[in-house]
């Protein structure tokens, strides 16, 4: 049986000054577990739905005026779940290469092919960076100086083979960790 959701989000832009923007995702997957149903929003804001023109993401956009003190939108999806059970011993298709392919090639924001930037967005700061395999195991330390702003690059290629793993920064007693994919 469907089971039928509200998933409200809100945003209230705190301390506005000068322009704003918001944007927030909305459910695009429709598969025969889950189904979108429909989007509505309040705002004191322009907004309109947009999407990424290749993957599919769907988000909403809204705009605010430069002098609106209190910028605001709710989002609103109406979705529908219903359960659904695997039969592990049932053969599986393989995936088409094509398939494959493009959703595990890399991307600006998800690079895969073995380099790796790391700007700095605080303050001057000596980073230690920590690369590690998918066990924890540490396969590779760097120490670096970056300036407030400054990007540094790591070319990886070759030193790591294919895989998954974690990059771990450390920088003024905070610590920042990403996961990362080489192929």
């Amino acid at each position: 049986a469907w089971r039928q959701f509200d998933v409200t989000t809100r945003v209230d832009v705190a301390d506005a000054k000068g322009f704003s923007q918001a944007w927030l995702p909305v459910p695009s997957v429709d598969s025969d577990w889950q189904r979108t149903l429909t989007h509505d929003f309040t705002t004191n804001g322009k907004g309109r739905f947009v999407d990424d023109g290749r993957y599919g993401a769907r988000m909403l956009h809204v705009v605010f005026n430069e002098g609106e003190k209190a910028p605001f939108v709710e989002l609103t999806s109406r979705v529908q779940t219903r359960n659904r059970a695997t039969d592990w011993s049932a053969k599986v298709a393989n995936e088409d290469a094509a398939t494959l392919k493009f959703w595990t090639e890399p991307t600006k924001l998800l690079p895969t092919d073995g380099i790796v930037r790391i700007r700095r967005a605080g303050e001057a700061a000596d980073v230690r960076v920590e690369l590690l395999d998918v066990s924890g195991r540490l396969v590779l330390v760097e120490r670096l100086h970056l300036a407030s702003g400054a990007e540094h690059t790591m070319d990886l290629r070759g030193l790591v083979p294919a895989g998954s793993y974690v990059l771990r920064l450390n920088a003024d007693g905070g610590l920042v960790q990403q996961r990362i994919l080489f192929r």
